[in-house]
């Protein structure tokens, strides 16, 4: 699932690539398979939000799967190691027959596939994933509508994998060896874990405040959008907030419990194939109680944020844009991360023109060099 360390996860395989006893094989240019799963094996990949956000048309998405496709094949092929690892923590998302393909896909290379699965408690989970749901334009304070859908992402790789090939943790950093699901995980499938002090960790949660510009960003402002260039510009203008100190992003588990009572037979069958508990102990005494919690950004928030943008976009932000209420005006802070943004922007279409001009000049001086060795192999 999203939010049980994934990204500690694969960037430590990434950085490492591989060993004398495993290698990790991810194509598609980023650090795990989300997408590349998606185009390759969805029935419908439009059902995966990413694609919408970038206008990518379905004939563009059938050809990038086919290429895809064929990349994973070769690169499973080139690889001498015993063991081959995958890591795609948006893979639950594809659906049942998806699943299947994917199967099939990978029985021919292997002698034995394994599905290790790391599965996050209710309460936690849906508070980590609001986090997430932001990030990726959503403005709408619904904690406790967040689906856990436990069987509907699960039990597919039972049905095509065998049960007895599908291994599920409890998302439990506590037990864990050194606290790190990098370790786990190598003692899960039991190979050599990297030296605990080589492991790099990743931190992919908000602050309070931060989540909060986002929130009030995303509620106030003028959306995620969609295109070729949003995905960038929300990347980077997260990348600020990322960097934002402050305490830690947290909500009171009654305005998430609503929705528990519904889902109480999906958890009972994820505690049943777990054979764990998935109880929380959980209080009151800390986190956001409402809405209005998350849209009040104190000034020192706002400094904070300024702070960021400078040391991280190394930009000055013009004194007279930032809010001087306290707490802030949610119009006029939306306005200015609309501002930051548009600096992204700007920045991000400068650098692909210069990366077209070299394109185009490399193209020009291949051409040219190719024109004299015609020319000279004529004169000889």
């Amino acid at each position: 699932m999203h939010k049980t360390g994934t990204t500690s996860l694969q960037t430590n395989l990434k950085r490492i690539g591989s060993t004398d006893e495993w290698e990790y094989v991810c194509v598609g240019g980023k650090l795990h398979m989300n997408t590349p799963f998606h185009a390759m094996f969805a029935t419908n990949p439009f059902h995966y939000h990413w694609f919408d956000k970038q206008g990518v048309s379905a004939e563009t998405l059938k050809q990038r799967g086919e290429n895809l496709r064929e990349r994973l094949a070769a690169a499973i092929t080139r690889s001498k190691a015993g063991t081959v690892i995958l890591s795609a923590e948006a893979l639950p998302l594809v659906d049942k027959d998806g699943i299947g393909r994917l199967k099939e896909f990978l029985a021919p290379f292997f002698d034995e596939i394994r599905v290790i699965g790391y599965v996050r408690p209710p309460v936690s989970f849906k508070v980590s994933i609001f986090q997430e749901m932001v990030k990726g334009g959503r403005s709408k304070f619904e904690l406790g509508g967040i689906k856990l859908n436990y069987r509907r992402k699960f039990e597919k790789f039972d049905t095509h994998f065998g049960r007895e090939n599908v291994v599920l943790r409890k998302f439990d950093p506590s037990s864990f060896a050194d606290g790190c699901t990098v370790s786990d995980f190598f003692a899960t499938i039991g190979l050599t874990p990297p030296p605990r002090e080589t492991i790099k960790r990743t931190n992919e949660s908000m602050s309070l405040g931060a989540c909060g510009i986002l929130y009030v960003y995303r509620r106030f402002g003028p959306g995620y959008g969609s295109g070729p260039g949003v995905v960038a510009e929300n990347l980077q203008l997260i990348k600020i907030l990322l960097a934002m100190k402050g305490d830690k992003f947290a909500a009171a588990p009654s305005i998430v419990a609503n929705g528990l009572e519904k889902e109480a037979a999906d958890i009972r069958w994820m505690e049943s194939r777990l054979g764990a508990s998935l109880s929380e102990n959980l209080t009151e005494a800390h986190g956001i109680t409402s809405e209005a919690d998350l849209l009040n950004i104190p000034r020192a928030t706002i400094d904070e944020f300024v702070k960021r943008v400078r040391t991280v976009q190394k930009y000055h932000i013009p004194p007279e844009l930032v809010p001087t209420g306290d707490p802030a005006d949610p119009k006029e802070l939306a306005n200015l991360v609309e501002h930051c943004r548009g600096v992204i922007r700007e920045e991000l279409r400068v650098q692909r023109e210069q990366q077209e001009r070299r394109r185009k000049g490399l193209r020009g001086f291949l051409r040219r060099f190719v024109r004299k060795l015609r020319k000279a192999a004529g004169r000889v």
